[in-house]
């Protein structure tokens, strides 16, 4: 395959922490957009500031700067919640968000990686689930880790 560089490298993005508070969140990724900056990327810490609403702040006050979750835990919520507020987020901002999931675990009493499951196998099922509801599709879900009836 013969690409050029520029091909493969159509803009350059940043990743903000969740860690600083929410109006240098603002502040920083307003600036971005204004610099051209190809994407803003707000993670998520279960201890800190929810990367949806940041960037339903963010996406408030930017224009043109993709906004995306880098990355959001597939256990952290409900994939219904995910898919709820990657609806909201992409109306507000224009269609201009993009949804990160990974599998970083939240320990607890009832945590499945406690029990030895994959953790991959709850992303996977995150996908499907947010996929068949932002594609208004999905009516029952019956998966090792998340069930959803209509």
């Amino acid at each position: 395959m013969n690409t050029k560089r520029s091909d493969r490298f159509d803009h350059i993005g940043i990743c903000l922490t969740c860690r600083l508070p929410s109006p240098d969140i603002i502040r920083y990724a307003r600036l971005a957009d204004e610099a051209g900056i190809g994407s803003v990327w707000v993670n998520e810490s279960h201890y800190y500031r929810s990367a949806f609403s940041a960037l339903a702040a963010v996406a408030a006050v930017t224009k043109k700067t993709l906004l995306g979750t880098g990355v959001v835990s597939a256990f952290a919520r409900h994939p219904a919640f995910t898919a709820m507020d990657a609806a909201t987020i992409d109306e507000i901002s224009g269609g201009r968000f993009l949804l990160g999931i990974g599998a970083t675990p939240v320990w607890g009493e009832d945590s499945a990686l406690r029990n030895g499951e994959r953790p991959l196998a709850a992303v996977r099922e995150t996908t499907e689930i947010v996929r068949g509801l932002l594609a208004r599709n999905l009516s029952d879900y019956h998966g090792k880790f998340f069930t959803m009836l209509e």
